[in-house]
């Protein structure tokens, strides 16, 4: 897009928007991200940096046991089918019949790909499953 009107068609919502122009496009976009990703959600992830700090300390042998990788699937899961023989291997049902339970496992391994993935979002608010 190269119109001097590129802050009103692309607007971003922080607090330095209105500075962007067709001359300053690619600084402008840098600066953006670089607040985005370290001024915007700050107050949130400092306490999460807190305890990662916590936890961490200055243990070198701690850090080098997991990767960027391995810490990624810790928080976040892994994007795997779910395997509902293992999750009715480890799920703890309290207070429901067995009659219901049989009909509850019965009903989820009929499920297909996407209807496993959408219940997994629906008991867990995320697509992914625990690592393995």
């Amino acid at each position: 897009y190269e119109k001097d009107d590129v802050a009103e068609v692309f607007p971003l919502d922080w607090p330095r928007g209105e500075e962007l122009c067709s001359g300053n496009r690619a600084e402008h976009v840098e600066a953006y991200v670089q607040w985005f990703l370290r001024e915007k959600f700050r107050a949130q992830l400092e306490p999460l940096l807190d305890g990662f700090k916590q936890v961490l300390q200055n243990c070198e042998f701690l850090k080098t046991l997991v990767n960027a990788s391995q810490l990624e699937q810790m928080l976040c899961g892994v994007e795997e089918p779910l395997d509902v023989q293992q999750l009715r291997l480890t799920a703890r049902m309290e207070g429901f019949d067995e009659d219901f339970k049989e009909i509850f496992w019965s009903v989820l391994e009929s499920l297909d790909a996407e209807q496993k993935r959408r219940f997994v979002v629906f008991v867990s608010a995320c697509g992914r499953g625990p690592p393995p």
